[in-house]
């Protein structure tokens, strides 16, 4: 991981709120951003450590203002965590662990052959990148590239997983048990591999050479949709549409089918950094640096679909030097109106934020 300088958490409410203050919707209307409380630290890499590097999140629906069961991912850490979203608070709650200290012979496919520059490194990071909820199972995802500062294939990186819940936590008692089952794949590194546009840049560096690196993720019933980083090219970063069935088909076989291709434009330098899925079929995107780019990030409204219309709805600031807009999920979304919480990574507890966008 690069570098990065971290807000402590007395201070992160006071510099989020004045960084944000004028932020422009694209209709032209101004409004600020209402930070959310977290009352118990997020679970960081090292134990007692709160989180810093909030890289995904999503949630299940929920009818009118009942408080929200999500799942969040620190890339950092092996596991993913069970929050409630309610009264501007995200309160921490179970953690289920995703992957062991070495690999699982129950991991649907078969090991990817990835030729890293820097060689074979360590099972132990997920590096989940993008988490995405299409009942009854939440879909966590790692980033499927080699690692940004040494170059290795770590096999932990490059694995899907699946989380079917049986019983969400329960927003009163955010320390209850939620009964779930994780199953594991390999299958998405065989769906990368056919991605025409991109194929090319899969087990490529990310520094230097344009490597494909996965930042989002959404689901419907029968599909993911996997939104890179990068290869950003020409202005275009893009989405990946995968069969969630042959992806955690039973057994060790690979993966046929050529997947669809989704460019979106997102301007030079720009990629993918999460997605959200919207109850009428079109994606939210959350866009920023594709590398190290001065750009800012941007939430877009997407129609799934090659050559699909994109919407700039809002433009967002950072939250402070060496700061990201990493992960988003919907909270509530009309015909004219939507409502989403943002979080950042290099902020303790990811600074959560929402954003309300009004719609044309």
């Amino acid at each position: 991981m690069v570098a990065k300088s971290f807000l402590t958490s007395a201070s992160v409410v006071a510099v989020l709120l004045a960084l944000f203050q004028n932020i422009c919707i694209a209709q032209g209307s101004r409004s600020r951003p209402v930070a959310y409380d977290v009352p118990w630290d997020l679970q960081g890499k090292k134990s007692g450590r709160p989180a810093t590097d909030i890289s995904g999140i999503a949630c299940m629906p929920a009818a009118g203002e009942a408080p929200l069961s999500c799942l969040l991912v620190n890339d950092e850490n092996a596991s993913a965590q069970f929050v409630t979203v309610s009264n501007r608070r995200l309160i921490a709650g179970d953690v289920i662990p995703l992957l062991g200290n070495r690999p699982d012979s129950r991991t649907l496919g078969t090991e990817p052959q990835v030729s890293c520059a820097g060689g074979r490194g360590d099972f132990k990071e997920f590096d989940g990148e993008g988490v995405a909820f299409a009942a009854p199972y939440y879909y966590v995802v790692g980033s499927h590239g080699c690692s940004r500062n040494t170059g290795e294939f770590r096999l932990s990186s490059f694995i899907l997983a699946r989380i079917e819940v049986k019983s969400a936590m329960s927003a009163s008692s955010p320390g209850q048990s939620a009964r779930s089952v994780v199953e594991t794949t390999y299958r998405l590194s065989d769906v990368l591999g056919k991605a025409s546009e991109v194929a090319p840049y899969f087990g490529k560096a990310l520094t230097g050479q344009n490597g494909l690196n996965v930042e989002g993720l959404a689901a419907d019933d029968s599909q993911l949709f996997i939104g890179l980083r990068a290869p950003s090219i020409d202005g275009n970063a893009y989405i990946v549409k995968a069969k969630t069935a042959e992806l955690f088909a039973e057994g060790h076989d690979p993966a046929v089918s050529a997947p669809e291709v989704i460019p979106v434009a997102v301007g030079v330098g720009a990629g993918i950094r999460d997605l959200a899925m919207l109850p009428d079929g079109r994606l939210l995107v959350l866009t920023g640096p594709a590398q190290n780019e001065d750009i800012r990030a941007q939430i877009l409204r997407v129609e799934a679909r090659p050559r699909g219309k994109v919407e700039t709805l809002r433009e967002l600031m950072e939250a402070g030097p060496g700061t990201k807009a990493e992960a988003m999920a919907v909270l509530s979304y009309t015909k004219n109106e939507v409502r989403v919480l943002v979080l950042f990574d290099g902020v303790v507890n990811g600074g959560p934020l929402e954003y309300r966008i009004v719609l044309e």
